[in-house]
């Protein structure tokens, strides 16, 4: 079953795949892919606009993605608000980004 995040003002869907998500991105074939789902209808090309935050507001990144699917990798863990923009529109999601551990083969 899909993990999902719905937009505090319930203008835009975010379907997470590969969930739960790490930070730093790295090292495996596991992404941070969100579908991002507006409610109203969008141009084919409108871009999606990015601002994730942590609780620090000095720890700021900032991401330009295409509204549909894309991938969101985001450089330290923790819980991030993600302020959203696309045309016409703004929202918020809150996602947890878990901290990457090392991989360790099974050894077969």
């Amino acid at each position: 079953m899909p993990h999902y995040a719905l937009g505090e003002h319930n203008r835009i869907l975010a379907v997470l795949f590969g969930y739960p998500y790490h930070a730093p991105s790295g090292g495996s074939a596991r992404t941070n892919k969100i579908r991002w789902v507006p409610r109203d209808d969008a141009p084919g090309d409108a871009r999606l606009t990015i601002e994730a935050t942590l609780a620090n507001p000095a720890q700021r990144v900032a991401r330009v993605v295409d509204l549909g699917s894309s991938i969101v990798d985001l450089p330290q863990a923790g819980c991030r608000r993600l302020s959203l923009s696309w045309p016409g529109h703004t929202d918020r999601v809150y996602l947890d980004y878990q901290p990457r551990q090392e991989e360790v083969p099974d050894g077969t």
